[in-house]
């Protein structure tokens, strides 16, 4: 950026409204760490539920950047920065219908809208959950959800990713607990190795159905559920409509005991 040019400006601006926000952030981060390295679960769950607010606000706070400077060289990016994960559809449709005309077209503007938005549209609860197409081998795998007839959690992790295998251990005694009232898990590793990826579903006691063609984010199933970070997961019903996404393992042990006690006697 040019010093005291507009776009200089304006950045300023935004980011005198964004610090605190990016200050929270970062506490809540660094306690984060902590909790996951002690494997303190009520801490994550409590700091998943403090992110997820903090997420919002930043989002919330570039909608309305870009609502008051609709024509600034800043607008697109303080959508880019703010929703580039689990974003907020409504906010993010309304913050790209307020960009100034020639700001439209711009690649960044139009990334939101293909590879953010429209993936986070098809993802509204009660829609239909996009099938999984998966290369094996020399074969094309093609998943509907609907298939199975039960409950599906379509979840997406990897060997690197600390919380995710937080997540697969607490999901262990879930999946044992409701596989046989009607449950299962589709896991989705978005790992390169597919060493790592073995040996990490088998130290965490993964015994569901696993899938791994080693394409990490570039994987099809990534793309169609628009998924830019992970832990990332939908749960589906047996029609296959979404039901919830992001759950943690309490809050999928309260859907469960809630759907799967009320729905196996309908």
């Amino acid at each position: 950026l040019v010093s005291g040019s507009r776009a200089d400006q304006d950045h300023d601006a935004y980011m005198r409204q964004l610090s605190p926000v990016l200050e929270r952030m970062a506490q809540v981060d660094s306690l984060y760490a902590i909790a996951l390295k002690e494997g303190d679960e009520a801490q994550v769950e409590r700091l998943d539920e403090h992110v997820k607010k903090i997420r919002q606000e930043r989002q919330r706070l570039a909608k309305r950047f870009v609502e008051q400077q609709p024509s600034s060289p800043v607008a697109v990016y303080a959508l880019v920065t703010s929703f580039g994960a689990a974003p907020d559809p409504d906010l993010l449709a309304a913050a790209l219908a307020a960009l100034a005309p020639e700001w439209q077209q711009v690649h960044d503007a139009r990334y939101l809208r293909e590879e953010i938005l429209a993936p986070a549209e098809k993802l509204r609860v009660g829609n239909l959950a996009p099938p999984i197409r998966m290369s094996a081998g020399r074969s094309d795998l093609i998943y509907s959800p609907e298939i199975m007839g039960r409950y599906v959690l379509i979840d997406f992790w990897a060997s690197w990713c600390g919380p995710c295998r937080l997540a697969n251990r607490q999901f262990v005694p879930i999946y044992q607990e409701f596989a046989p009232l009607g449950f299962t898990i589709l896991g989705i590793s978005l790992d390169r190795d597919t060493m790592a990826w073995h040996k990490a579903a088998m130290q965490d006691g993964v015994t569901w159905f696993d899938l791994c063609d080693g394409k990490g984010f570039g994987t099809r199933p990534a793309k169609d559920y628009g998924v830019k970070a992970v832990p990332f997961n939908v749960l589906v019903d047996p029609d296959g409509r979404i039901l919830a996404r992001d759950l943690k393992g309490p809050a999928l042990r309260r859907w469960l005991s809630r759907e799967l006690t009320s729905g196996l006697d309908r």
